[in-house]
């Protein structure tokens, strides 16, 4: 049996546990009912926060591969994240505390070449 047919009938069993239909399930993911359908067949996996999620809605946990997702690998961020614009010049070398970066236009493209140190030393 494949993790995806496994993890689909873990999720299959603690729903109907719970009580819950497809659709209920959905409902509290924010999804439609024919994708949670496709997790619990395994045609479709389902990302880590979204297992997460789904134990968290039926307070349930899951094992597949010797890793457990339970409801408490659920994280919320709190509102969203600040928009930023970068802004880079051309053939410039932009130096961070881990990292430098040079844009270097072509003819044809673009190239841009990340150096990321194993050490915080630059």
């Amino acid at each position: 049996m494949s993790w995806q047919h496994e993890l689909g009938r873990q999720i299959r069993d603690a729903r109907r546990r719970a009580g819950m239909t497809q659709g209920e399930l959905a409902g509290h993911l924010t999804v439609r009912r024919e994708t949670v359908s496709n997790y619990e067949n395994g045609k479709s996996p389902a990302l880590v926060n979204v297992i997460a999620e789904i134990a968290q809605a039926l307070d349930a946990e899951f094992v597949i591969g010797g890793c457990k997702i339970t409801k408490a690998d659920v994280k919320r961020t709190t509102g969203d994240p600040a928009a930023e614009q970068l802004c880079f010049a051309y053939d410039t070398e932009h130096r961070y505390k881990t990292a430098i970066l040079t844009i270097r236009p072509t003819r044809n493209s673009i190239i841009i070449n990340a150096v990321v140190a194993r050490t915080a030393k630059l």
